[in-house]
């Protein structure tokens, strides 16, 4: 007795695992004539797992000398009942039929952990008469039908002739041989029938699906259309669990159960050769394919033919062959060849299953064919999304070319050479990526040297046509233009992939991304000009350096809010105005951008041109006040952009003299927070006296202050962008200027400055929300 025991996951694997399980205790136990049984069931029961119970399982199997039982222990405790037979054209709903018509015995066991199903195969029925097995008369009380052609030299029984058996078409076997809807049957001369004794009947073989008792009813048919079910039903758990490799293996093994055929070879062609995609009792490894799918590739008709075996089939040992073409959907092409050992047969039923079959695998290839397409198609959108979202996060034109030529290697190309547009209009190199860093150089020089003067044509061509272009010469590939709002801003060049050229979905995808990244290189090449102009305009208005002056010393920090290429509305300014005598001012003009600019340049000439004309700060201030209003009318008079806005800031000016023994500064402020005042004996404390914004009313009012310097003394400005600095709901606030430059006495202004604008950045829990400017006077120790 041979037993074996094995644990299956609850998966399309298990069937194949269980049937391999089941073929060695067959073998080890000499019951070659109960194997083709035994694989059928055993996979109905391993399926039946799956699918209905959906959960791990036990198998078991148990031979000796005269029987095989098999038992399929599962999770799930569903009762099993009577059913009815499924109706001809269904796909499933026969594998407890199967059982019941062609096992010995079986039955059901149910327990507190789930089922078991069992059934069990005897060598010895009377009724079934297996390859290899004694031939048994049948029955007495019912006539013998008659035999169907088979290619061969005999003809044995079978279904009978006439037959319809129902695949997606249906085939008729006629006794001329010939078969409707384009199956061509090939008869040999069947041998004379033997005289038949009356003492003792001839035995006439039977064939595999016949005629089993049951208890209780009389003998059940297995008609062809069971093994045509079995052959073509594959559940949607299993189908969506296989690759299309797997699945064409497992339709490869069900065709050579039915048929019996000892090999078989299901050969692809796709557009880039004939390949193996399946194969059944072939051990060459990996599989010599022919140079055509068929002995003279024409095309081929929907039928079977009995052809002398491909190369690998006849290594293998077949001398017989029978193949049929795939009805599947251009570019595939497909051939199914199943193989016979030199001397065995196929049967006219044989041919039927194949073409059942090889429909069955053209709707699988198709199947995977285009959920490869749609897998493909979501990655070429998932690509070009992941390609948008990097080229928007780059604003600089150098880097964003950089990062176009890397996301094209090797994703679409070999390699990738990016070109933009001179003043006159030629194209030049900026960019060079190769899948092989080592190739970079050789790839500059192909396009650099003389001899790639047809290269630089095409790249011209494609700034002209505004369409793809192939490239030719040296190297080949494709050159996309750079088009960004109907302006060529340069071309992208990629090089074939290795060993061919771009397919269509491939340059599709090359086109969309050249002009996404035509998009990005355009809006890079905006920000940087509009950056410029930024950086420009900010350094006008503040002071490109400050004044040096024995005795003193000046110091300064900015850092406008937002985006770099905004102008911001803080300023500062120290002027000499001769005779030891100096301007500061320091404000916040609202708003930002081109009108902040405006506003600052005019606060900045007010107060210089005043200051120069010997105007003490009082006048200063009250004059910028009266220009700021008639700025404001003239703004709203004028219907611009800023209608209804207030044009205002907030100002603090000092005439800082040099006396004996330091400085007095002379301070009037304007709607600004007051400096704070930092001794050289150490201490800080807010000075001067505050007033109304200069630009919000007709008149104001500001009131001068002296504060005097002694040696070390020094006196900080700086605008609300240092003290509404906000961390949560706290703020920097002037008790946190007046914590700083407690601490900062004796340091020189410049350092008084950097600690103060770093302790009010470090204190804020993201960028800066507001321009931050600060100004130190000291007076020299």
């Amino acid at each position: 007795m041979v037993s074996r025991r094995a644990p299956l996951p609850g998966d399309a694997r298990s069937p194949a695992l269980a049937r391999a399980l089941a073929r060695d205790v067959v073998e080890e136990c000499g019951l070659a004539s109960l194997a083709d049984e035994v694989a059928l069931l055993t996979t109905e029961l391993a399926t039946n797992a799956v699918v209905h119970a959906g959960t791990a399982m036990q198998i078991e199997v148990v031979g000796d000398g005269g029987s095989i039982t098999v038992r399929v222990t599962d999770g799930s405790r569903a009762v099993l009942g009577p059913s009815l037979p499924p109706p001809m054209l269904a796909e499933g709903g026969r594998g407890l039929h199967l059982v019941d018509s062609l096992a010995s015995e079986w039955g059901v066991a149910y327990g507190r952990q789930g089922k078991s199903v069992w059934f069990r195969l005897d060598a010895d029925d009377p009724v079934v008469t297996r390859a290899g097995s004694v031939p048994t008369p049948p029955p007495v009380d019912e006539p013998a039908e008659p035999v169907e052609a088979r290619w061969g030299l005999r003809r044995e029984p079978g279904v009978g002739l006439g037959r319809k058996i129902r695949g997606r078409r249906n085939a008729t076997v006629t006794a001329g041989g010939v078969a409707s809807g384009g199956l061509t049957i090939r008869p040999a001369t069947p041998a004379p029938a033997p005289a038949v004794a009356e003492s003792a009947p001839t035995p006439v073989p039977a064939p595999k699906q016949m005629r089993r008792p049951v208890a209780g009813r009389s003998a059940a048919v297995v008609p062809a259309a069971e093994a045509a079910g079995w052959l073509t039903y594959l559940t949607d758990r299993v189908v969506h669990e296989l690759d299309s490799t797997e699945l064409a293996q497992e339709i490869l093994y069900r065709v050579c159960e039915v048929t019996g055929a000892a090999f078989g070879i299901l050969w692809v062609d796709e557009g880039s050769g004939v390949k193996a995609l399946a194969s059944v009792g072939i051990t060459e490894d990996p599989i010599d394919p022919p140079v055509r799918l068929w002995p003279d590739d024409p095309p081929r008709p929907r039928n079977a033919d009995l052809l002398p075996p491909t190369t690998a089939l006849a290594e293998a040992g077949a001398g017989v062959a029978l193949s049929v073409a795939l009805p599947s959907s251009p570019p595939i092409r497909g051939r199914l060849e199943l193989g016979m050992p030199a001397g065995s047969l196929f049967r006219s039923t044989d041919a039927v299953f194949a073409l059942l079959a090889a429909e069955r695998l053209a709707v699988s290839l198709d199947a995977a064919r285009l959920r490869d397409t749609e897998q493909t198609r979501r990655g070429d959108l998932a690509f070009l999304a992941d390609a948008s979202e990097l080229l928007a996060s780059s604003l600089d034109v150098d880097l964003t070319l950089a990062l176009v030529a890397q996301l094209c290697v090797p994703r679409l190309g070999e390699w990738c050479v990016i070109h933009t547009l001179d003043d006159a209009g030629d194209p030049e190199l900026v960019v060079a990526v190769h899948n092989d860093e080592r190739g970079v150089p050789e790839l500059e020089e192909a396009f650099l040297a003389p001899e790639g003067a047809v290269l630089r044509e095409r790249i011209r061509a494609a700034t002209v046509t505004h369409a793809a272009t192939p490239l030719t010469g040296p190297l080949s590939g494709l050159v996309l233009p750079l088009t960004a709002r109907r302006e060529v801003v340069g071309t992208m060049s990629i090089g074939d992939p290795p060993g061919r050229r771009h397919t269509s979905e491939e340059v599709a995808i090359a086109v969309d991304l050249a002009r996404r990244a035509a998009l990005s290189v355009d809006n890079a090449r905006l920000y940087s000009e509009r950056d410029s102009v930024a950086e420009a305009l900010q350094s006008a208005l503040l002071p490109a350096s400050l004044p040096v002056a024995e005795g003193l010393e000046f110091a300064a920090q900015y850092r406008p809010a937002g985006a770099s290429n905004e102008v911001g509305g803080d300023f500062y300014d120290v002027l000499p105005l001769g005779d030891d005598r100096w301007l500061l001012a320091i404000g916040d003009v609202c708003g930002k951008g081109p009108q902040a600019a405006s506003v600052t340049g005019m606060v900045r000439d007010v107060l210089r041109t005043l200051a120069r004309e010997g105007r003490d700060l009082p006048y200063a201030l009250a004059a910028l006040n009266r220009a700021l209003v008639e700025e404001a009318d003239l703004v709203r008079e004028g219907g611009g952009p800023s209608t209804g806005q207030t044009v205002f800031c907030t100002v603090a000016a000092a005439l800082a003299e040099r006396r004996e023994g330091g400085l007095r500064v002379r301070l009037c402020l304007a709607g600004h927070p007051l400096p704070i005042l930092v001794r050289a004996s150490g201490g800080a404390e807010p000075v001067g006296i505050g007033g109304m914004a200069a630009g919000l009313a007709d008149h104001i009012e500001v009131e001068e202050s002296v504060v005097d310097l002694g040696p070390g003394d020094t006196l900080v400005f700086f605008t609300d962008g240092v003290t509404e600095r906000r961390r949560g709901d706290l703020q920097f606030g002037e008790e946190g200027v007046a914590e700083v430059l407690a601490r900062v006495a004796g340091l020189p202004a410049a350092d008084i400055a950097a600690r103060l604008r770093t302790a009010a950045t470090d204190f804020g829990d993201g960028p800066l929300r507001d321009d931050l400017a600060i100004l130190v006077l000291r007076a020299a120790p």
